[in-house]
C-alpha cells in the first residue's frame, strides 16, 4: 500500500466480520458493529436485529426515546419488505436515512446502542449493495 492511500483499516473479503470496542476509563463509550459482506446476510442481520430491538424496547425507560425507536423499527421492516425495485435511488436513500437514524437513536439510549448500531450497519449495506 502506498502512503498516499493513507490508512484504510482491516479489509476483509467475504464472510461476516464483527468488530468491537471494550471500552475501559470513565469516559469511554463501548461500540460493537457488524459488517455483512453480502447483501442476503446484511438483510437477514437486520431482521433479526429487529425482532431483537423490539423485545428489548421496553429496557429503554424514556418513553418518547421508545416511541421514537418503534416508529424506526416499523419505518425500517416497511422499507426492507418494500424491496420492489432496489436500484431505484429513492430506496437507497430511504434505507441510508433510516440507518442514519438508527445511528442517532443509537446514541441516546444505553440499554439499545449495540443492537441499533448493528441495524445501522446492516442497513447500509443493504443500500449500498443494492446500488451496485
Amino acid at each position: 500500500m502506498s502512503e498516499d492511500q493513507g490508512n484504510s483499516g482491516i479489509i476483509i473479503n467475504g464472510g461476516t466480520n464483527t468488530g468491537n470496542n471494550y471500552a475501559t476509563g470513565p469516559n469511554a463509550v463501548q461500540t460493537s458493529t457488524v459488517h455483512a459482506a453480502q447483501p442476503q446476510d446484511a438483510l437477514k442481520d437486520a431482521i433479526d436485529l429487529i425482532a431483537r430491538i423490539r423485545r428489548s424496547l421496553s429496557d429503554e425507560p424514556d418513553a418518547e426515546l421508545r416511541a421514537e425507536i418503534d416508529d424506526t423499527l416499523s419505518d425500517t421492516s416497511d422499507a426492507l419488505n418494500t424491496q420492489a425495485s432496489p436500484d431505484e435511488p429513492a430506496w437507497r436513500a430511504r434505507l441510508t436515512r433510516i440507518g442514519r437514524t438508527a445511528t442517532r437513536l443509537g446514541r441516546r439510549t444505553t440499554a439499545l446502542a449495540e443492537p441499533l448500531g448493528q441495524l445501522a450497519a446492516a442497513i447500509l449495506v443493504v443500500a449500498g449493495a443494492s446500488g451496485q
